[in-house]
This record gives structure tokens, C-alpha cells and sequence, in this order.
């Protein structure tokens, strides 16, 4: 049986993008279990507490956007829309 590698040689060329408010606690985390990715995009709806902080201390490029719903989040210029590994 063949080895899975612990550690890629170099990222893959796509986005990670979490929608975010008052996730300070469990970010972190989030943002590690990913190293795989290229980009961390974090698309905070005004949290209250530490997220945008925790999230630019991660290394992940935060955009702020009042909450309008996952759809509009998601595919808007802040979410999916703006992550640099998605082809347009």
C-alpha cells in the first residue's frame, strides 16, 4: 500500500472561502485544516468579536460585507465571486 503524502510540495491553485460572524473561536482551526489551498478568503458579516483579526493573523484575505444570505455572500465580490482560484 502506497503512502499518503503528509505535506503537498506546493499548494493547489484554488480558494478556500468561509462566511464568517462571530467565529473567532473555532477559525483558526478552520483555516489550518486547509494548508492545501492557495488562498484563504474570509468573507466576515460583521462579527462582533475577534474573527476578522484571527483570520488576517492566519494569513487570509478578509473582505467585510453586511449579511444578505448565503447566495448573494457567496457569489458576490466578496465570496466566491472575489477568490483568486476560481476561473471566471
Amino acid at each position: 500500500m502506497r503512502a499518503i503524502p503528509r505535506a503537498m510540495p506546493e499548494p493547489l491553485p484554488l480558494s478556500l472561502v468561509v462566511i464568517t460572524r462571530d467565529a473567532a473561536g473555532e477559525l483558526e482551526e478552520c483555516l489550518a485544516s486547509a494548508p492545501f489551498a492557495a488562498e484563504a478568503l474570509v468573507v466576515d458579516s460583521g462579527s462582533a468579536d475577534h474573527t476578522v483579526e484571527v483570520a488576517r493573523a492566519a494569513g487570509a484575505r478578509v473582505v467585510v460585507e453586511a449579511w444578505r444570505g448565503f447566495g448573494p455572500l457567496e457569489t458576490g465580490h466578496g465570496g466566491i465571486g472575489g477568490a483568486y482560484g476560481v476561473q471566471r
